[in-house]
C-alpha cells in the first residue's frame, strides 16, 4: 500500500531543506514550503492528520500581506516567518521531524 509514501517523500524534502539550506530556520521553512503546502490532510493516516494541519496553520498564521493598492506581496508563509520568532520557527521544524516519523513508522508497519 503506498498511499503515504507521497507525503513521507514531501516531508523528507523539508527534512533536507532543515537540516542543510542556509540562514535560519525561519528561511529554511520558507524554503521547503512548496512541499508542505503540496500535501493536504488526506495525505496522512487519521492519527497523523491533526499534526498536519497544525504545522499548517502555524506556517500560515498570519496570512499573505497586501501593499495600499491591495496587491498581495508576501505569501502567507513568508509574512508569517517574517514575524514569528526563531524560537517558534524551531519548534515548527521540531514539529515536521516529529510528523515525517510517524509517517515513515505507519509505512514501515504496513
Amino acid at each position: 500500500m503506498d498511499e503515504y509514501y507521497y507525503a513521507r517523500e514531501k516531508l523528507w524534502n523539508v527534512l533536507r531543506c532543515l537540516a542543510i539550506g542556509e540562514g535560519d530556520v525561519r528561511e529554511r521553512l520558507l524554503c521547503s514550503r512548496n512541499d508542505i503546502l503540496l500535501l493536504s490532510e488526506r495525505d496522512f493516516p487519521e492519527d497523523l492528520r491533526n499534526e498536519f494541519v497544525s504545522i499548517r496553520k502555524q506556517l500560515i498564521k498570519y496570512g499573505p500581506k497586501y501593499d495600499q493598492g491591495g496587491n498581495k506581496y508576501l505569501s502567507s508563509v513568508a509574512h508569517t516567518m517574517k514575524r514569528i520568532k526563531k524560537k517558534t520557527g524551531a519548534e515548527i521544524a521540531e514539529k515536521v521531524f516529529d510528523l515525517y516519523f510517524g509517517i515513515d513508522e505507519v509505512i514501515s508497519q504496513q
